[in-house]
């Protein structure tokens, strides 16, 4: 996959950092690497703007997936992301904040 981040690429330590991550998600989602059932009844809950943002070329989770989170909160928005996968933050930080910016302007 073009966007796509090589591990063996990265240096020792973003390696341990990266595995250190892994472990600590398995910790809190337990046995159920999809997450928490009562997620759909608490996203509900949600009163303030929100936008849920999502790479289209996502290879860990599907941007049905995060349609589907945008669809449980109330008058949510969903922008999905072209060219870019699982971490925006790195991959395309420019289109990222370009939306972020965009949200808090219309939602200030």
């Amino acid at each position: 996959m073009k966007f796509a981040i090589d591990p063996a690429a990265l240096p020792g330590a973003a390696r341990a950092v990266m595995a250190a991550n892994r472990a600590a998600l398995a910790v809190y989602q337990g046995p159920h690497s999809t997450g928490d059932p009562s997620l759909r009844e608490r996203l509900a809950k949600v009163t303030r703007p929100t936008l849920v943002v999502w790479g289209e070329s996502d290879q860990v989770v599907d941007a049905d997936y995060g349609r589907a989170f945008a669809a449980a909160i109330p008058e949510a928005g969903f922008q999905l992301l072209h060219d870019t996968g699982h971490l925006p933050q790195i991959e395309t930080p420019d289109q990222l904040l370009a939306v972020v910016w965009d949200f808090t302007e219309n939602h200030a």
